[in-house]
């Protein structure tokens, strides 16, 4: 797959389009597929946000760095995401 870069990091090509489809107004046909690797900061983003809203009361234990790193090495091989 051909990859760009940007200041936040790689984005896949095929994201790119989707942000300037949505953009214009394109909508374009959902796909759903497993998770794999590329998708660890996307998932720990959302992951740490929603526990934030959701639960605010909690302390936080870890740095988003080791929650980062538990999704990539814990969550993504041993579960299905």
């Amino acid at each position: 797959m051909v990859r760009l870069g940007n200041a936040g990091g790689r984005r896949h090509l095929r994201s790119i389009f989707h942000d300037l489809a949505w953009r214009y107004g394109v909508r374009m046909p959902a796909v759903i597929r497993p998770a794999d690797e590329t998708d660890a900061d996307a998932i720990t983003s959302v992951f740490l946000a929603s526990r934030a809203a959701a639960m605010p009361y909690l302390p936080r234990l870890y740095d988003d760095e080791q929650t980062g790193a538990f999704i990539t090495h814990v969550v993504l091989p041993q579960c299905r995401v």
